[in-house]
């Protein structure tokens, strides 16, 4: 019984330092006051709550099942280690490798669920990215108005600098999920490359099934690179909207 309540204390302080990661590294370096809400749908962003959810519902079944292990002096790093799988891709490349490798036995099923991870990914930033665009229309429109308004004397500068507020949190932000798709990309290429490897670090000899599984994940690796370079072209976009209006308006 002391083993188990030894344990269960692991798998307990490893959600909770997941929980607390969560809070740190991913929300609270993230300000969405001023964020608009497009970029911030569940499909869009990386920084969603059901994310984090997920991540800590599939650590801790994996820190429970460790419980049951009869061997005892594995239960308490079985614990810790299944607690942080769980977040598979949040965390790195080396735990995301594990996960794959402890959930699927073969390569090709390993390759499979990668690319599955990929594409999933690949649509969320798309999403972004689409949403982001449809953004930059809006605010040019309205950061013309106000520009001329101010201009006219109508309105005063305030507005147009609230405005402007706006658009860099907005730019921020699709910055800060760029960032995160990249090292998501780059957890992907690591992987990709521990899977079709052998003991000795030389390519593995893959079946015609495990050729085409790598196939689709090479497809899905290339699609999220060229998502990343039209989201940074996005951002680019949006943030040089922001900068060619603060001399008038600081002038104003």
């Amino acid at each position: 019984m002391k083993n188990l309540m030894t344990v269960g204390a692991a798998a307990l302080s490893a959600l909770l330092l997941l929980n607390g990661c969560a809070s740190s590294s991913q929300k609270s370096s993230v300000n969405t006051d001023m964020v608009d809400p497009s970029l911030q749908q569940e499909e869009a962003s990386f920084f969603s709550e059901s994310g984090w959810t997920a991540c800590a519902v599939g650590a801790g079944i994996g820190a429970i099942g460790c419980l049951l292990l009869a061997d005892k002096d594995h239960r308490i790093g079985c614990a810790a280690t299944a607690a942080v799988a769980g977040c598979g891709v949040f965390m790195g490349a080396n735990y995301l490798l594990d996960e794959v490798r402890a959930s699927y036995k073969n390569r090709e099923q390993q390759l499979g669920y990668l690319t599955s991870l990929a594409a999933k990914d690949n649509e969320k930033l798309k999403t972004l990215n689409n949403n982001a665009q449809e953004l930059l229309k809006k605010q040019r429109a309205e950061l013309a108005a106000l520009d001329k308004q101010v201009t006219a004397g109508s309105i005063s500068a305030d507005s147009l600098n609230l405005k402007l507020k706006e658009v860099e949190a907005n730019a921020d932000y699709l910055s800060k999920n760029i960032d995160v798709a990249k090292e998501r990309l780059n957890d992907y290429q690591s992987v990709r490359r521990s899977l079709i490897t052998d003991g000795n670090g030389r390519e593995a000899v893959m079946t015609k099934a495990q050729q085409a599984e790598l196939k689709k994940l090479d497809a899905q690796i290339a699609e999220l690179e060229s998502t990343i370079a039209l989201a940074n072209e996005t951002y680019t976009a949006m943030y040089s909207e922001r900068s060619s209006l603060i001399a008038p308006s600081s002038a104003a």
